[in-house]
């Protein structure tokens, strides 16, 4: 009796197998031999709250997806805050989200977590340019605006005296901002003061392994971890309305606000030079 007890739930095993394929099947178009890949950090824990930006990368991350040097910019290189006029390097700063920030690959094989695109334009100008000798610093954080990203430039960059500052907003101020109702100049309607959770509360489901091969078994850790645990993502922890209706009934004012922000940044980097 028993014994049919195990094959009959090793056959609802492998049936929910292959449904939980199928509807994968069904959503991309192909099928797929392996699950998803569960992060074990969160991504909160590579961010830390800051007083006058609102957050920050946090200092010297090991995290694979979400590096960072000993100062708090993205990549695990460290850069002299120190430049040596004798030597004839170019130095510019990127600023923007997590689209200059991070590779969002999916971390297989062969991931190279120090390759985002202002480092592949470091790697193509030194290639260029033999004469010169071209360092990009990567100042993306995930989610920043371009109000952030000017605070950012004026507290955290100018003191590296980069020669150019360049600028790459994506989604971020569209998205999260200019349409969320009530729009207000200072942001304040759809942003907060980040509370993140405290470094030890990573949660449980980290100590379990990826089997990649069991689309059940990655599937209900995954879920499981999302009903237990505190969100990963950073929107749940900076925004004041993570779930909203879009409003376009400002659009104007916003696209205002944003070129005023625009000409403030380019303001800064003109100042210092």
């Amino acid at each position: 009796m028993i014994f049919n007890y195990i094959g009959l739930i090793v056959l609802l095993f492998f049936i929910a197998e292959l449904l939980l394929r199928f509807v994968k099947y069904l959503r991309t178009g192909k099928w797929e031999i392996f699950a998803l890949k569960l992060e074990k950090e969160k991504k909160y824990i590579s961010y830390q709250s800051h007083t006058y930006i609102g957050y920050t990368k946090s200092k010297s991350v090991t995290n694979p997806k979400f590096p960072s040097n000993s100062d708090g910019f993205a990549g695990s290189r460290d850069i002299s805050i120190k430049r040596d006029n004798g030597l004839n390097t170019v130095r510019i700063v990127v600023c923007g989200g997590s689209t200059v920030e991070q590779n969002d690959l999916n971390m297989e094989p062969k991931f190279d977590p120090e390759f985002t695109w202002p480092k592949a334009m470091e790697n193509n100008l030194n290639k260029i340019d033999k004469e010169k000798t071209y360092e990009v610093m990567n100042a993306g954080c995930a989610g920043y605006t371009i109000l952030e990203s000017t605070i950012h430039l004026l507290t955290k960059c100018v003191p590296y005296k980069p020669d150019y500052a360049i600028l790459y907003q994506g989604i971020n101020d569209a998205w999260h901002v200019q349409l969320v109702p009530g729009f207000v100049a200072d942001y304040t309607h759809a942003r907060r003061t980040p509370n993140f959770p405290s470094q030890g509360k990573r949660g449980i489901f980290r100590f379990f392994p990826n089997i990649r091969l069991s689309f059940v078994y990655q599937y209900t850790l995954f879920y499981l971890s999302k009903f237990f645990e505190k969100p990963s993502a950073l929107l749940p922890y900076i925004s004041c309305h993570y779930n909203y209706d879009m409003a376009f009934d400002q659009i104007q004012t916003t696209v205002r606000t944003y070129e005023e922000y625009l000409r403030s940044f380019c303001g800064i980097a003109l100042a210092h030079g």
